[in-house]
């Protein structure tokens, strides 16, 4: 997200990332699920957000993670 808000100029301000982290209970264990929340101080307009929310989804980490 922040490098998104920066490439157009946007200001993001704090952001507070809370993760939620759910493993398999067989052996081996495993991440099952990650359940984020993403709260932010800045001042955006709905098409803003908008944007952000796909970057999120679009994310390398979160690719990679879902691909194992």
């Amino acid at each position: 997200m922040r490098i998104i808000a920066k490439q157009k100029g946007w200001k993001l301000g704090e952001i507070i990332l809370k993760i939620d982290k759910k493993m398999t209970t067989k052996w081996p264990r495993e991440v099952e699920s990650l359940l984020r929340q993403i709260e932010m101080q800045a001042d955006l307009k709905a098409y803003q957000l908008k944007v952000l929310r796909k970057a999120t989804k679009d994310c390398p980490v979160l690719r990679s993670l879902n691909d194992s």
